[in-house]
């Protein structure tokens, strides 16, 4: 599944060069919102990593 969205979130940041039926408002809001599933992703991950290894240490 992470991977699909990963995917998902990485078309729609390419989205202004490849769908060209929507408006410029549609491309950039599509853009805009892959970028934050991107840093959402990455902030859980980065966090799930420092419980692991805080974990690890106790």
């Amino acid at each position: 599944m992470e991977t699909a969205t990963t995917a998902g979130a990485g078309a729609a940041l390419t989205a202004p060069w490849w769908i060209q039926t929507l408006t410029p408002y549609g491309q950039f809001a599509v853009m805009v919102l892959g970028g934050i599933w991107i840093a959402v992703q990455l902030y859980y991950k980065i966090k799930n990593e420092r419980r692991k290894r805080r974990d690890e240490e106790s």
